[in-house]
């Protein structure tokens, strides 16, 4: 591919000491049912066997750019999604991967002249442990096609919880994010998602598809469990900070529930990695209220 013939979709990846999961999610990638794509990979200083396999792979399509200092995730999840040239952007964790229909399905909808006011594409995805094993399903329950992005806001944010989902599972208009000017923000970092997703949405609609099309696994290595005690902490954070913003027009009462969920989603969280992810270290409800 060349400039003048920039891809449809552009997946990037931002990675760092992901050798156990890294060839995994290249080849999901690449063998996506829709092809008019490029997959730039980012690596930020990895000190294991991550460019080896890379470099295995013999694909036109792959962009390959090695940092010369570590530059930590935001900044590394930038770089590799303003390198994108694709109309549509996706940003693919290290360790997850996606079902080969996914490119497809989620281009169809950013593609239909009936959806060019939906500035992002969100999935259910299936839970993973280490191994691969299918724990659980995680997306909107009851909901699936187009929805005003203030209302998802709002719902998203009473909940508690980011149900629009990591990164994996979102596709993104190009356009909307040069509009906002910014990308990824790691001010709050367990919401380092939901906050750019939420800036996207105050410029159109969401579309959500029901089915699971990707996965997001949950290891002892993975960010999100490495930074699970300052979980709720950070989403009530979150709350405060877009209560102060006008622009998205939150109410007393959408803080509040949202806080009160954020807490009863923590105390869940703290008990999903205590039993079922069989953490060691004996349950201690200390742990979870100085958390």
């Amino acid at each position: 591919m060349n400039n003048f013939n920039p891809p449809i979709a552009s997946v990037c990846i931002p990675t760092y000491n992901s050798q156990k999961y890294i060839g995994t999610t290249i080849q999901s990638a690449l063998s996506q049912t829709y092809q008019d794509v490029e997959l730039i990979i980012v690596d930020d200083c990895s000190t294991d066997k991550t460019l080896d396999i890379i470099r295995e792979f013999k694909d036109s399509r792959i962009i390959l750019m090695e940092n010369k200092t570590n530059l930590g995730s935001e900044k590394n999840w930038n770089k590799a999604i303003f390198q994108a040239r694709g109309k549509y952007i996706k940003l693919l964790h290290h360790d997850d991967f996606l079902y080969p229909t996914c490119l497809e399905k989620q281009v169809s909808i950013l593609d239909d002249p009936d959806h060019q006011d939906v500035v992002l594409v969100s999935c259910s995805r299936d839970i993973i442990d280490e191994s691969g094993k299918k724990i659980l399903k995680r997306g909107f329950k009851n909901k699936k096609g187009k929805f005003p992005g203030p209302q998802i806001i709002k719902e998203t944010l009473r909940s508690g919880t980011n149900l629009i989902g990591e990164p994996t599972s979102v596709l993104f208009r190009s356009e909307t994010l040069n509009k906002i000017g910014r990308g990824f923000d790691g001010s709050i970092p367990y919401l380092i998602d939901l906050d750019l997703w939420c800036r996207l949405l105050l410029h159109g609609n969401i579309f959500i598809i029901h089915d699971p099309l990707c996965t997001f696994r949950i290891s002892s290595t993975s960010w999100s469990v490495n930074i699970r005690h300052l979980q709720r902490h950070d989403f009530k954070d979150f709350i405060s900070k877009l209560y102060r913003n006008k622009d998205f027009h939150l109410t007393w009462y959408d803080s509040t529930l949202g806080k009160i969920k954020a807490d009863m989603n923590g105390f869940l969280r703290y008990m999903f990695y205590k039993f079922i992810l069989k953490k060691k270290g004996k349950f201690n409800f200390n742990d979870f209220f100085n958390s």
